[in-house]
């Protein structure tokens, strides 16, 4: 064996025990700065814990001595007031507290409730408005659903009671479309200046009633209030002046299912539903 491998082999194993010290010495570091962490957590857990149970206990004290002091005479005196109502009791004040505070989240309520009320109402106005002056047919009629209705006078119940009789079936452009007929009537020479006198027209002849529920000789009864509502809904929304842009100012409709024969005699404006819409013909002067 050379003297150089004799050499070698020592130095090899210094090595290895010098890094082996190293990795001793980073290992016990670890463990030492996990235990001074884990101290450290648990020490400041304890000072909470303490400042806790020292504000608790002073708050304690401090109600304590007022309630003591309230009950004195000099605290009467300056107060004005009895012991009975300036008393403290130290154990009820959190059930006061809570006590409350339900008050106060329930006036609350209560407020929130009548803005939210303040807010739906503005919006139905608003939409009733919309429609009003909705000369271009934009809004879209189901909005009418969303409409309340104000005073619910003698010519709004005779207008309900006949688009209930009369387009209950109908969708909402339908019912609509009945309903012009019957302000179209009213405003026109021909017919009473009414809506009631419109719909009740020639009840007292025989075969003259201008609605057939009129005379049909049923006792007539609103059997559906939830479609009797909405209907009051259309009512209410064409009596406030919502343009008639649907029939072209018919005052005369029937249903597809019969061709009676005035037909002839007038001018076909629209089919919607189950209605077929007529206006008066144009006069022509006499030569």
């Amino acid at each position: 064996m050379s003297s150089v491998s004799m050499l070698r082999q020592p130095r090899r194993g210094v090595v290895v025990l010098f890094f082996a010290a190293v990795a001793g010495v980073l290992a016990a570091l670890v463990v030492v700065a996990g235990l001074a962490a884990a101290d450290t957590q648990n020490w400041d857990a304890r000072i909470r814990s303490h400042d806790r149970r020292v504000v608790l206990n002073l708050l304690g004290e401090d109600r304590s001595a007022f309630a003591a002091f309230s009950e004195t005479e000099n605290f009467q005196r300056v107060a004005g007031l009895s012991t009975a109502k300036v008393a403290i009791d130290v154990r009820q004040d959190a059930a006061a507290n809570d006590s409350g505070t339900r008050e106060a989240l329930a006036a609350l309520t209560v407020e929130d409730a009548e803005a939210a009320a303040d807010v739906t109402s503005a919006r139905r106005q608003a939409i009733t408005d919309l429609l009003v002056t909705d000369f271009g047919g934009v809004i879209d009629l189901s909005e009418i659903h969303s409409v309340k209705i104000g005073k619910r006078g003698k010519q709004w119940r005779c207008l309900t009671e006949a688009l209930y009789f009369e387009a209950r079936g109908e969708n909402l452009v339908g019912q609509v479309a009945v309903a012009e007929v019957i302000l179209n009537r009213v405003d026109s020479k021909s017919y009473p200046n009414s809506v009631c006198g419109v719909i009740q027209q020639g009840q007292s002849k025989r075969n003259g009633c201008q609605f057939s529920f009129i005379c049909d000789g049923k006792v007539e009864h609103i059997g559906d209030r939830k479609a009797y509502d909405e209907l009051g809904k259309v009512a209410w929304v064409m009596l406030q002046g919502k343009p008639r842009i649907l029939t072209g100012k018919a005052t005369h409709y029937h249903a597809t299912s019969v061709q009676p024969r005035w037909a002839k005699r007038l001018v076909r404006t629209a089919r919607i539903g189950d209605h077929i819409f007529y206006r008066q013909g144009l006069k022509l002067s006499e030569r």
